[in-house]
């Protein structure tokens, strides 16, 4: 396997997707992020999933003043987090995350 860069373009010898290659969906609840915190906001189930792989987490309705980290805490999960950096509580709406997993 081999990784070069050509033309400003990172080629890949592989990655590895998991859940079947697809983008997994998750419904989140609404809620507050206190100031300077971060919090777990969901787990889900992702089998093949390895603690060290990349995630991905978007959600498909605007976010502002937080910022996202995906992570693998144990084998098969997958978590997204929020980050709240300002100096006060952080409101976030119900909808859809979209996570992908690879290594």
């Amino acid at each position: 396997m081999s990784n070069k860069i050509t033309g400003g373009k990172a080629v890949l010898g592989k990655i590895t997707l998991f859940g079947v290659g697809q983008v997994l969906t998750t419904a989140i609840s609404s809620g507050s992020l206190s100031a300077q915190t971060v919090n777990t906001i969901s787990t889900v189930t992702v089998p093949g999933a390895q603690v060290g792989d990349f995630v991905i987490a978007t959600p498909t309705a605007p976010l502002t003043n937080l910022a996202i980290r995906g992570i693998v805490p144990a084998t098969s999960q997958a978590a997204i987090m929020l980050l709240n950096p300002t100096s006060s509580a952080q409101v976030f709406d119900n909808g859809a995350w979209r996570i992908k997993v690879f290594r």
